[in-house]
């Protein structure tokens, strides 16, 4: 239980890096021309993104 609890403080603190990187993401595709095969995932997140 206290190894749930240290990987749940860890993912809390990196939520803004998650959110930046996608943001950055974002830009590139745009800056490429717009879509991207795997643009829902990076912008929607799936179940996996989802969880993170």
């Amino acid at each position: 239980m206290l190894d749930f609890l240290k990987i749940e403080a860890m993912m809390s603190e990196t939520v803004d890096i998650k959110d930046e990187l996608k943001r950055q993401v974002e830009k590139v595709v745009e800056a490429r021309g717009g879509k991207s095969k795997r643009r829902g995932w990076l912008v929607g997140g799936g179940a996996s993104m989802g969880a993170i």
